[in-house]
């Protein structure tokens, strides 16, 4: 149960880091966002007219970073025990390794695809990477894989 909680500590502080990092590159890329070449692209949630993101855009990404923040964790639960080093090492690494599996050919598809600016792009996987670097350092500090909870639970029965 002391695992659970852990678990969800580190869903909160992933989505804390996937806001502010979201929100430090937008200073970055603004122009992009102001450029009217682009204003087609984006969706009606986070732009319905021209201007700032309503209250609502907001709300949206808290909701999906919590979604994928509580992926993040499971998988880390149920498979950061075959991930090599020691908790923060194999968060470092785990965060890599999300990042390669998801928002590197995510980011990779959406400039094939989408008119997209390379340079909006580039920083995308920017953030994607510092993102999933902190979150993979958080969850593994917090949250021990499964595997390895029903060792230390194993191993705590024989020394009583």
């Amino acid at each position: 149960m002391k695992n659970f909680w852990k678990a969800v500590l580190a869903v909160i502080i992933m989505i804390v880091i996937a806001m502010i990092i979201n929100t430090v590159i937008a200073q970055f890329t603004m122009s992009y966002y102001e450029d009217p070449a682009y204003f087609g692209v984006w969706s009606k949630l986070m732009m319905p007219v021209e201007g700032p993101p309503p209250a609502s855009f907001f709300l949206y990404s808290a909701l999906f970073q919590l979604i994928a923040a509580v992926f993040f964790v499971l998988v880390f639960y149920l498979l950061g025990s075959a991930v090599p080093g020691r908790k923060a090492v194999r968060g470092l690494i785990y965060g890599v390794l999300i990042f390669l599996v998801g928002s590197f050919p995510g980011m990779l598809s959406s400039f094939l695809l989408v008119n997209l600016p390379i340079g909006l792009v580039l920083w995308w996987m920017l953030s994607g990477l510092i993102i999933g670097l902190l979150a993979g350092l958080f969850t593994a500090l917090l949250v021990l894989p499964k595997h390895e909870l029903k060792i230390v639970k194993t191993t705590e029965v024989e020394v009583k």
